[in-house]
């Protein structure tokens, strides 16, 4: 072969290695940009970069002021939150418990009232029609006692007493009628005896009455 052939074909082989050579290299070139961009949004993904750093900032104060103020809510309250499938009546219980004592204040006041201010007393008007009867005197004061009476009966009672003196009696429009005066403080048990005294020879009880006065 002359010496020009050979040296053609030479020429021609080395460039189609170069071609060849290049179009590998655009190729790695291409395939190794692509894996890049798969691997950077991967890495994206996983970390989180959907949202920005200022939307980052509000969700992370918008959760701080939220806590805050359901903090201030618990101290204002008196009760604990209450779970919401929950069906006790915390609050109900609560202001009964909270509750309970004001009545007792209440009453703690009025007597303190009552202490402070100074009985009164009058002269009493006591009608006797049970078996047993209370009525309080003042010192010094009367208490006419009032007995459903008839012609044939009497009423017989005891005229010494302790705390009280005996100051008069009588009969009137169908009652009888024993006046006492406060004499000293405590407590006197009368007791009333009915007497049927129609028969004067057969004298019978029909009944008896306690009535109890208490001297202040």
């Amino acid at each position: 072969m002359s010496q020009i052939k050979v040296l053609g074909l030479a020429s021609v082989l080395s460039f189609l290695a170069g071609s060849v050579y290049a179009q590998d290299a655009t190729f790695q070139a291409g395939e190794t940009a692509q894996s890049a961009l798969e691997n950077l949004q991967t890495s994206s993904n996983l970390s989180g970069f959907e949202e920005t750093y200022g939307e980052q900032i509000a969700r992370e104060q918008a959760a701080a002021q939220a806590a805050e103020q359901e903090s201030k809510e618990n101290q204002n309250s008196v009760l604990a939150t209450v779970p919401q499938d929950s069906t006790i009546d915390y609050k109900g219980i609560a202001n009964a418990f909270f509750a309970k004592d004001q009545p007792q204040k209440a009453d703690e006041a009025q007597a303190d009232v009552q202490k402070a201010q100074p009985k009164t007393y009058e002269d009493v008007l006591f009608t006797i029609t049970d078996p047993t009867s209370h009525a309080t005197l003042g010192m010094g004061h009367t208490i006419d006692l009032k007995l459903r009476t008839s012609s044939n009966l009497k009423w017989n009672f005891d005229k010494e007493l302790k705390t009280l003196e005996f100051l008069s009696e009588r009969t009137e429009d169908g009652f009888f009628h024993a006046v006492f005066k406060a004499k000293a403080p405590g407590q006197e048990t009368l007791y009333f005896d009915c007497l049927d005294v129609g028969n004067p020879e057969n004298i019978k009880v029909l009944e008896t009455k306690l009535m109890i006065v208490t001297v202040e």
